[in-house]
């Protein structure tokens, strides 16, 4: 990926992010109109960054409807 010589690496390591891989909700969002209080990210629908847009944006339309 990174087209390096491996001869010159000392060291490597691959890190994932323990909650990024948490499973799939059926819920993308929790809003609670009493309090006004929404929350969402990209951990409700599967961990991937597109998902963290699509929730923003689905919060935003029920907040505004």
């Amino acid at each position: 990926m990174f087209k390096i010589d491996h001869s010159e690496v000392v060291h490597k390591n691959v890190h994932g992010w323990l909650y990024a891989y948490a499973e799939s909700n059926d819920l993308p969002v929790f809003w609670d109109k009493k309090l006004r209080l929404g929350i969402t990210g990209d951990w409700f629908t599967g961990g991937k960054a597109e998902n963290s847009w699509q929730n923003a944006k689905l919060l935003v339309d029920i907040i505004n409807n």
